[in-house]
């Protein structure tokens, strides 16, 4: 593990590790912010909150990185129609409720 990399961030590394993805500063910020995100965002949501602070990541890495999260079981992809597929980090058996309105998402514990 790089040197200053502690805690928190030290866990993203891992599950970066874990899906046997090249670590890098774009995959490890799309980890945390998909981690620290109830709401399951599409990968499009991702990308624009993420993209100020990373003008040179480009929309392929956040999906593809999303997909290989998926494939690892690290994170879930989730088919709310209509709609593009929300990304759930929440690993363990849950249910969704989903507004009607706004189509916003959450957990069901």
């Amino acid at each position: 593990m790089p040197v200053g990399i502690a805690g928190e961030d030290a866990d993203h590394v891992e599950r970066v590790r874990a899906a046997g993805l090249k670590v890098t500063p774009q995959r490890i910020a799309i980890v945390r912010e998909l981690t620290h995100d109830p709401t399951h965002p599409t990968a499009q949501e991702l990308y624009e909150r993420l993209l100020p602070g990373n003008p040179s990541m480009s929309f392929a890495t956040v999906y593809n990185t999303l997909d290989a999260l998926a494939a690892k079981g690290l994170c879930a992809g989730r088919s709310m129609a209509p709609g593009p597929t929300r990304f759930d980090p929440n690993m363990e058996p849950h249910d969704h409720a989903v507004c009607d309105r706004c189509g916003l998402v959450r957990d069901v514990h």
